[in-house]
C-alpha cells in the first residue's frame, strides 16, 4: 500500500471549475485513508491554502502524483519530471489552438504547448485516464497504450441542493413571466460558438416566437470574444436576450430551475457539464454533435448534425419547446442519464481504476 502522499496537479485552480472541483472530491475521499494533497501552478484568492502552489511540492517515491491536463503549463510538467512516484495523466482536453489563433496567439499557443507536454509525458505515465471515450481516444493517440475512461466526478447533487438566489428568482419571475426561456451556459469562447446561439435565438424571436426569452450565463478569460457577442446582440436588436457574465453557483441554480431548454452550439467539447447539470435539473438539452457531447449526452438529449446552421440549432429549440410529451421523455431519460453519472458511481469508478498504482484509494 501507498505509504506516500496521493498528490494532484492542476495549470490553475478556481471556485467552480469542473476540474478543480473534481480534485478537491478526490482529495477529500483520498485524505480518509492517508495524506492527499491538490497543487497548481496559479491558484485563486479564495482557494489559497487549500490549493497550494505547486513550487511547493516535493517529489517522494513513496506516492502517486495525479496530473489534471487542460492547457500547457511547463511548471506542473517540470515538478512531474523530478518525480520519483507513477504518474496519472487524468485528461480533460485541451482545445485545438486554431480555434483562438491569430485573434489569441498566447492562448493558442499554450494550447499547442499542451499537446506537445502530454505526448512527451506518454512513455512515463503509468496510466492515462480521459473522463471521455473522445478524450482517451486523443491519450491513445498519443501513445498513452494505457488509456482508459474514468467520466469526471461531477457532484450533482450539490449543485441542485443549492438555494437559488432569490433576487434572480424574484428577477426572473418579473420579468419572464409564463415566457420560454432557452439557456446557454459555459465559458464564452470561440469555440463554444456562442454567435450561432445568439443567431438561432434572433431567427426565434423575429420569425417564430417573440416570447422565447434566452439567458446567456458565463464569463471569459478573454475580454474581446464576449464583447463581440455583446455587440452582436445589440447590432440585432435582440432584446429576449440577457447576457450575464460569469454567475455564482446560487445565480446558476435560479437560472437552471428556470429554464425550459439547454441550448449548447459548441464545436469542441471534451465532456460538456452542463449537460449533466441540464439533466439533473430536468432541463432538455439541444446540442450538435462535437467531441465527446454525445457520449456525455447518452440517448438523453437531441444532438443536430455536426454542420448544424443557426437555423437547425433553432429549429431543433422550437421542436422541443413545442412538444410536451417529448420535453417529458428527455426530462426522463435526461434524469436517468444523470443518475447514471452521479458523483457516488463516477467516484468508486476513478478509484478503481487508479487501486493498482494505490490501493488504499478504494479504502
Amino acid at each position: 500500500m501507498i505509504a506516500g502522499s496521493i498528490d494532484q496537479f492542476l495549470a490553475a485552480a478556481s471556485p467552480g471549475d469542473a476540474v478543480t472541483t473534481e480534485a478537491l472530491v478526490i482529495r477529500n475521499a483520498l485524505r480518509r485513508s492517508g495524506p492527499a494533497e491538490v497543487y497548481a501552478e496559479h491558484v485563486h484568492t479564495d482557494l489559497l491554502g487549500d490549493v497550494l502552489p505547486v513550487h511547493s511540492s516535493t517529489p517522494e517515491a513513496a506516492g502517486l502524483d495525479i496530473y489534471h491536463a487542460s492547457i500547457g503549463c511547463p511548471a506542473v510538467v517540470a515538478r512531474l519530471a523530478e518525480s520519483h512516484a507513477p504518474i496519472v495523466v487524468r485528461y480533460h482536453n485541451i482545445t485545438p489552438a486554431e480555434f483562438f489563433r491569430p485573434d489569441h496567439a498566447e492562448f493558442a499557443d499554450l494550447l499547442d504547448l499542451g499537446r506537445d507536454e502530454l505526448r512527451a509525458l506518454a512513455p512515463r505515465a503509468a496510466l492515462g485516464l480521459g473522463d471521455s471515450r473522445f478524450n482517451t481516444d486523443e491519450l491513445i493517440g498519443w501513445g498513452y497504450t494505457n488509456g482508459q475512461v474514468s467520466p469526471l466526478v461531477v457532484d450533482l447533487e450539490q449543485l441542485v441542493g443549492i438555494e437559488p438566489d432569490p433576487d434572480t428568482e424574484n428577477h426572473l419571475q418579473v420579468m419572464y413571466d409564463d415566457d420560454f426561456v432557452v439557456l446557454v451556459v459555459g465559458q464564452v469562447l470561440p469555440h463554444k460558438r456562442v454567435d450561432l446561439a445568439v443567431q438561432a435565438l434572433d431567427m426565434i424571436a423575429t420569425h417564430h416566437n417573440p416570447g422565447v426569452r434566452a439567458i446567456i450565463a458565463g464569463g471569459s478569460p478573454l475580454a474581446d470574444y464576449p464583447q463581440a457577442i455583446h455587440r452582436f446582440i445589440i447590432q440585432l436588436g435582440l432584446h429576449t436576450v440577457w447576457a450575464t457574465g460569469w454567475v455564482a453557483d446560487r445565480q446558476l441554480a435560479a437560472f437552471f430551475r428556470r429554464a425550459d431548454v439547454l441550448l449548447l452550439t459548441s464545436q469542441h467539447e471534451g465532456f460538456s457539464v452542463p449537460i449533466l447539470e441540464a439533466m439533473a435539473h430536468g432541463v432538455p438539452v439541444v446540442a450538435s454533435n462535437h467531441g465527446a457531447i454525445a457520449d456525455t449526452a447518452g440517448d438523453a438529449a437531441l444532438i443536430l448534425d455536426r454542420v448544424a446552421t443557426a437555423a437547425d440549432f433553432a429549429e431543433g429549440v422550437l421542436e422541443v419547446l413545442g412538444s410536451r410529451h417529448l420535453r417529458d421523455t428527455m426530462i426522463e431519460r435526461g434524469q436517468r442519464r444523470a443518475a447514471e453519472l452521479s458523483m457516488d458511481r463516477t467516484l468508486p469508478e476513478f478509484f478503481r481504476h487508479i487501486a493498482a498504482l494505490a490501493p488504499r484509494a478504494l479504502t
